[in-house]
């Protein structure tokens, strides 16, 4: 890397600042304005930075939020409308699957399934899908939690 990167510098341009932005970990802040929240949940200044930090790696605006579970929730949401189709994998994060037999589910959204460990399954279950999830690493598969937690 050089030394003038963004990765490096991020984009603070002051003399005998830190290799890089502070982290603030508050879980509230004492000044705010009607622009911006007291709370860190939404939004905080370090999220700030790394906002305006990914947004110009990235050419892009670029959004953080307090959990994955809320950036695909809001990709979701964003994305798909009744009958629009959403892969995700038999061996993924437990909320997603809930969510998709769900919320989703409810707004007619159709959810295939796939094995990670098969390309074809994955390709197949693209097929027209207007969104897809690749998880790594992923979970057993919910017949696989099923049977350890039954003892078979």
């Amino acid at each position: 890397m050089r030394p003038d990167s963004l990765l490096i510098r991020g984009l603070g341009d002051e003399d005998g600042e830190g290799l890089s932005p502070v982290v603030d970990r508050s879980t509230s802040f004492e000044r705010w304005s009607s622009k911006t929240s007291p709370y860190a949940r939404a939004g905080s200044p370090t999220t700030a930075e790394a906002e305006a930090l990914l947004g110009e790696l990235e050419g892009a605006h670029a959004l953080a939020f307090a959990s994955g579970m809320t950036a695909w929730s809001s990709v979701c949401i964003a994305l798909l409308q009744q009958g629009s189709v959403l892969v995700i994998p038999d061996s993924g994060y437990y909320e997603v699957e809930l969510f998709a037999a769900g919320p989703l589910a409810g707004f007619g959204v159709e959810t295939r399934r796939y094995d990670p460990r098969d390309p074809d399954a994955f390709a197949e279950a693209c097929r027209g899908a207007r969104l897809a999830l690749v998880e790594t690493p992923s979970n057993p598969p919910a017949a696989r939690r099923r049977s350890a937690a039954s003892g078979a």
